[in-house]
């Protein structure tokens, strides 16, 4: 061969190689298994759970065989509030609009028809003019199809299925549909409920505390979850009475509602209940007004699901109480908990900073913690818990989402020579995670700092209530090793 035959296969050898060194390192994968999060809900009842957290990033990310999406939801990464429903799921955008995918037969996603979708939809306007916007918060049912937000102005507006009059809106006859928002209104004036700061939504009715930190609710009253015996089931709504049933709440800061019993955080840190069964006042016994509970003087939030309910105190504890029976989806019956009738025992976390549950039957909570990680406990019906639902039906001790997805890069290819640039760009889909049994490789995303404790994210001023500190928009990227590697998440098929 001539030289100059051999300097032209040398000349292809290399390039060929600095080729292949490029291409190799853009086809690396690397397993993610730490969620980290500014934001979490549980949803899902009736062995339909699932779990969706906020990223850092404000991407969303879902778990759970139940999941509307699973896995990185795409289109969205501006999300600072979320709300997960029985089989749909709704985020507050920092543009305060709110989206919504998954199932639709009762117009739970708010866009004017009962189609699903698979991807997310923007909410419309009250009456079906506009588009839905000023919101600071979304809340969703875990049993039943009903969603509401808040608007930054002070009003509540629901839509979806008028469950025993969950929506708050007397034109809405109970157990019909509504595909678009109406305004929730207050019994005693007939006017759209106002000034109002936070909302809870449960199995079968809703509440609202307003800022002089009143608390309204509104649907179901068979179990005593309005908080007020004077009233059967309304379809408006009515005041939540003072603890010992003395005139009305007054002091509210925050409220939780579940499948049978609601709670109220107090602005000096204690915690009513109100309900059936162990509503935590020592008793055993339910209440159909509030009952005070016992050993709780430093709550930052409550959260409820069917008959029980865990708090988070201000040193990061948090403490459980109430009925744990539950069922493990093969038919037997499985204590999870020794029920209790106050938050006595030791605490299942100490270093927690938002609290999350699904709302009803069977129970399952999740937490973030102050590194932002995540764990669950309570039943793993269809993996809600983020770990294999074959291997654990049930988790009495918090354990961290084993959430195993590649996280496969998008590159740019480039070779160069003296006269041209070639260049070659692969996209790769978004990410659906799989409940692992073993744990793999962390890769740690950028920590927030100054996250707040609360139960939801406040869009208006991107606070959380409780703690009323800014959530940063923090960008979630894994480096490596060749610059020209921009990661995003892709499937894992184990």
């Amino acid at each position: 061969m001539s030289t100059r035959n051999w300097l032209k296969l040398g000349l292809v050898l290399v390039l060929g190689m600095a080729f292949f060194s490029v291409s190799n390192s853009s086809a690396e994968v690397q397993a993610v298994n730490s969620v980290r999060a500014v934001d979490i809900s549980v949803g899902g009842e009736t062995h339909r759970g699932y779990g969706c957290v906020i990223l850092l990033s404000h991407e969303v990310l879902c778990w759970g065989d139940n999941a509307p999406i699973r896995g990185i939801v795409p289109g969205i990464n501006d999300a600072v509030g979320i709300a997960a429903g029985v089989g749909h799921t709704c985020v507050a955008l920092r543009t305060k609009t709110v989206k919504c995918w998954g199932s639709n037969g009762n117009g739970q996603l708010g866009n004017g028809t009962q189609n699903s979708s698979t991807t997310p939809v923007t909410v419309i306007g009250v009456g079906g003019n506009g588009v839905l916007s000023n919101i600071v918060e979304v809340a969703a049912s875990a049993k039943y199809d009903f969603t509401c937000a808040l608007s930054s102005a002070g009003n509540v507006m629901c839509w979806g299925f008028n469950s025993h009059g969950g929506i708050g809106n007397p034109s809405v006859s109970m157990y019909s549909s509504t595909d678009t928002p109406v305004n929730v209104i207050e019994l005693s004036t007939s006017n759209p409920l106002t000034d109002v700061k936070t909302i809870a939504v449960g199995s079968y009715a809703t509440c609202a505390v307003k800022v002089s930190g009143a608390a309204f609710c509104w649907g179901d009253n068979g179990l005593g979850q309005l908080g007020n015996p004077t009233v059967g089931s309304s379809n408006a709504a009515v005041p939540v009475l003072g603890v010992g049933g003395t005139g009305n709440l007054t002091d509210a800061s925050q409220v939780s509602l579940g499948d049978a019993m609601g709670c109220a955080r107090r602005s000096n840190g204690t915690v009513a209940c109100w309900g059936m069964n162990q509503v935590g006042d020592g008793t055993g016994n339910g209440s159909s007004s509030p009952s005070a509970v016992i050993g709780v003087s430093n709550a930052i939030q409550v959260t409820t699901a069917q008959e029980n309910a865990c708090v988070l105190l201000a040193t990061g504890e948090v403490k459980c109480w109430g009925n744990w029976n539950g069922n493990s989806g093969s038919g037997a019956s499985q204590q999870v908990f020794s029920s209790t009738n106050s938050p006595s025992g030791a605490a299942l976390l100490t270093n927690a900073r938002q609290l999350a549950t699904g709302g009803g039957w069977p129970q399952k909570y999740c937490a973030i913690l102050n590194d932002d990680t995540v764990r669950c406990w309570g039943a793993n019906d269809s993996g809600s818990l983020g770990v294999d639902s074959g291997a654990v039906q049930y988790s009495n001790v918090p354990v961290e989402p084993q959430l195993s997805f590649t996280m496969g890069p998008v590159t740019t290819t480039s070779t160069t020579t003296s006269t041209t640039t070639t260049s070659t760009t692969t996209s790769v889909p978004a990410a659906i995670p799989t409940t692992a049994t073993t744990v793999p490789t962390t890769v740690v995303a950028p920590v927030v700092t100054n996250v707040g404790n609360g139960a939801s994210t406040n869009v208006g001023s991107t606070t959380i209530p409780q703690g009323q500190k800014s959530v940063p928009r923090v960008a979630q990227t894994v480096p490596t090793a060749a610059s020209t590697t921009v990661p995003v998440a892709t499937e894992s098929l184990e």
